[in-house]
């Protein structure tokens, strides 16, 4: 890994005391977006009145993480190909990261239910259905395998999720 980097091993432990504290330092402002994008979007889902603000929670939660996509790639790239894996070592940052990802999405998907825009699934099976299929295709897209128009890609997943999730009665309120 220092050789990776061009640095000297001496260099490296002076500011990590191993590879486990690098990538948690990596993780940090990243992990503090993303929490603060879905603790915003979820104020936003539990404060809303109408069908509309509801629905701008998957908005505000959409350009947040946009956000954190476009100036941290490299540590979302990472996360992306770390977060399946057993919480330990250096691998332990991402894997606590997805579980709270996964809960914060879960805790989003019941209030949206609960404001009766959502399909009455289970919050569990829709939202980790959702975040595999997202994480797959944004993998895709920052590995440059993805063939399709990257910038279209947030608008047609809110599109494809909230068509298919959403309750039959909600359809007027886009």
């Amino acid at each position: 890994m220092t050789t990776r980097a061009g640095v000297a091993k001496g260099s490296f432990y002076r500011y990590f005391d191993d590879k486990q504290a690098l990538v948690e330092a990596l993780f940090a402002p990243v992990a503090s977006k993303v929490m603060a994008a879905f603790d915003e979007s979820i104020a936003k889902l539990r404060d809303a009145r109408r069908r509309e603000q509801a629905f701008s929670s998957y908005q505000s939660i959409g350009e947040a993480l946009g956000a954190v996509i476009l100036h941290h790639g490299d540590v979302v790239q990472l996360y992306l190909q770390e977060c399946r894996a057993p919480a330990e070592g250096a691998r332990a940052p991402a894997r606590l990261l997805a579980d709270v990802v996964a809960e914060k999405a879960i805790e989003h998907t019941r209030l949206a239910r609960d404001h009766g825009l959502l399909r009455p699934f289970p919050a569990e099976v829709s939202t980790l259905t959702v975040i595999g299929a997202v994480e797959r295709i944004l993998f895709s897209v920052l590995n440059g395998e993805f063939k399709g128009e990257p910038l279209e890609v947030p608008g047609q997943l809110i599109e494809l999720i909230l068509d298919g999730m959403r309750a039959p009665d909600t359809a007027k309120h886009r």
